[in-house]
């Protein structure tokens, strides 16, 4: 009996051998997998904890009741950017300017009075900060001119689904002078590409929704113009 069972021992022992030997695998149970795993691509590498915040643009200069708008560059130890939406904006002198909307890594400010303020952004500790100077309230245009046309700025922009851009409407009259305290209503051509996140008068900050393209168009007094933004 002793003898039989030695015999049954080694013949599974050769069975076991065989299979493993079919699969190509000498490995302990669980090392194979882990081995073919490391075949597959690596994605990407996502951002490490933010190390700096850069504001966008460092300075703007705009007049009494103008807004103005500025982004929080955020990037980690290797310079790779960053997205979040929890960044707290402040300004340093808010009779100089008051924060109108802020959404995330942007922020949109008004021009109350005459003078110079710093607007800061805090995340995870690290701050960026810029500078804002409202200039003298401009004269006002002389009766009766109106708006002769209207144009958007950027002309075009590129944004990733999520994050989102400002656009400006400049406008003048029939002699090019730029015309301020006027009406102005924002659209957006295909609301599955973008839709508006917050308009502010002559400044919208727009969000990028799926992929695409959509015109954003700014209205006033019968004059329109558009600039665009694509989705990749």
């Amino acid at each position: 009996m002793k003898h039989i069972l030695s015999v049954l021992l080694v013949a599974g022992a050769v069975v076991v051998a065989a299979c493993n030997e079919s699969d190509g695998a000498s490995s302990p149970l669980g090392l194979t997998t882990a081995t073919d795993s490391s075949t597959d691509s690596i994605p990407g590498r996502k951002p490490g904890p933010v190390a700096s915040v850069t504001l966008a643009p460092e300075s703007a200069t705009v007049n009494v009741g103008d807004s103005a708008g500025f982004f929080a560059d955020l990037r980690d130890a290797a310079g790779i950017p960053a997205r979040d939406a929890n960044v707290k904006w402040s300004v340093a002198d808010p009779t100089v300017a008051r924060i109108e909307g802020d959404f995330g890594q942007w922020v949109i400010l008004r021009a109350l009075r005459r003078g110079s303020t710093t607007v800061t952004a805090r995340t995870h500790g690290k701050s960026g900060i810029a500078l804002l100077v409202v200039d003298s309230v401009p004269p006002p245009p002389p009766p009766g001119d109106s708006v002769a046309t209207v144009e958007v700025t950027p002309s075009a922009d590129t944004v990733a689904a999520g994050d989102s851009a400002s656009f400006s409407a400049i406008l003048r009259d029939a002699n090019g002078n730029i015309l301020s305290g006027r009406a102005v209503s924002w659209t957006v051509s295909d609301s599955s590409v973008a839709r508006i996140e917050g308009a502010f008068g002559q400044t919208v900050v727009i969000r990028a929704i799926g992929a695409g393209f959509s015109l954003v168009t700014a209205f006033s007094e019968g004059k329109s113009g558009s600039g665009s933004m694509v989705v990749p």
